[in-house]
């Protein structure tokens, strides 16, 4: 991206206004005025609407002519289609942690014809500024911090920018998204907790224990289901993952669990599974494995003596796909994103 020198209120109100004039009164392709009397319409001056003008070149939504009066030509091939832009703001490299989603997502997007346009981390200062300059139309957020949120929903409130947000590692995230107002796409967790629950008390397991990196409203979502059958998990039955050394085995001593919830990825399955080796058979409880991006097929092989019911699997390409397909509704019909929750998941 060519770098901006200067980004006063005028360039920036001068910018706006000439991304729109072109989007809006020449569709089809056409002649810019010359400069004089483009600045004197966006009420700046010559010097501001020269840099504003030349970003616009910059960044395709025109071509400059040195023919006639130096006047602006709107390039012929710009696509009358709306742009989704994907954004990625992962304390991890997206391509590890949201490998298919965001395939899923891309691919939805070509398959719609829609253009894509990639922003990472270190280009969030200025979220906004960027949006007008790349002309992007929509916003899909995978996994967004607690900073961006905040940003993400002041940009929607304050200007109708058409946000989703979606791929959440952290169930609290999910939480914030509600309450800063941010569309959601998700996997419904209703239904997972009613799922995980039926598959437990099916195989007569009565005593579960949570073990997690974090806890939003998992447990409670659990506990609603396991009223059905007159069980209960306590708050002592949840642990979260740098719990596990120093709490893990006197818990279940403690609480006689049978059964362990485990995420966490290959790290914290393998820690859980060493320590489990050190109680007695007939004390040592089953475990069903939530997926993680660094699950390795037959790694728990190494411990044959620890039963694993199975692995709780979710289908990023749906969750991306859903995703691609509510940004690309919403701009199509010129409205609000709204908040989707599809079932993508199973226990395999």
């Amino acid at each position: 991206m060519a770098k901006i020198k200067n980004e006063s209120s005028s360039y920036w109100n001068a910018l706006t206004q000439l991304i729109a004039i072109i989007k809006t009164e020449y569709p089809a392709g056409g002649k810019l005025p010359p400069a004089p009397e483009m600045s004197r319409r966006l009420k700046v001056s010559r010097m501001t609407y020269g840099k504003a003008l030349k970003t616009v070149c910059t960044h395709g939504l025109a071509a400059a002519s040195r023919g006639r009066g130096g006047t602006l030509i709107p390039a012929p091939v710009r696509s009358s289609k709306k742009i989704g832009l994907i954004l990625l703001d992962a304390t991890e490299s997206p391509f590890i942690s949201h490998a298919e989603e965001f395939s899923a997502i891309l691919a939805e997007l070509r398959s719609l014809q829609y253009q894509q346009h990639i922003i990472q981390s270190g280009q969030l200062e200025k979220l906004y500024e960027k949006l007008v300059i790349y002309n992007i139309s929509g916003v899909i957020c995978v996994d967004p911090a607690s900073r961006l949120i905040e940003e993400l929903a002041r940009i929607r409130k304050q200007f109708g920018f058409p946000v989703v947000a979606t791929g959440f590692r952290d169930y609290r995230q999910e939480a914030e998204c509600r309450i800063a107002g941010l569309p959601i796409v998700q996997h419904d967790l209703v239904l997972e907790s009613a799922a995980i629950v039926d598959f437990l008390v099916a195989k007569g397991f009565r005593n579960p224990m949570l073990i997690d990196g974090y806890f939003g409203f998992v447990d409670v979502k659990l506990n609603s289901h396991f009223q059905k059958y007159g069980l209960f998990m306590p708050a002592e039955n949840c642990l979260l993952t740098r719990q596990v050394p120093s709490l893990l085995l006197k818990r279940i001593r403690k609480r006689k669990i049978d059964v362990l919830i485990l995420e966490g990825g290959y790290r914290v399955y393998r820690s859980v599974f060493e320590l489990l080796m050190q109680l007695p058979k007939s004390r040592r409880p089953a475990v069903l494995l939530r997926d993680a991006p660094d699950f390795l097929p037959g790694w728990n092989e190494m411990f044959p003596e620890v039963r694993v019911l199975g692995r709780m699997k979710y289908d990023a390409e749906a969750l991306g796909r859903a995703a691609a397909s509510a940004m690309a509704e919403a701009l199509e019909k010129g409205t609000a994103a709204e908040s989707v929750f599809i079932n993508n998941f199973s226990i395999v």
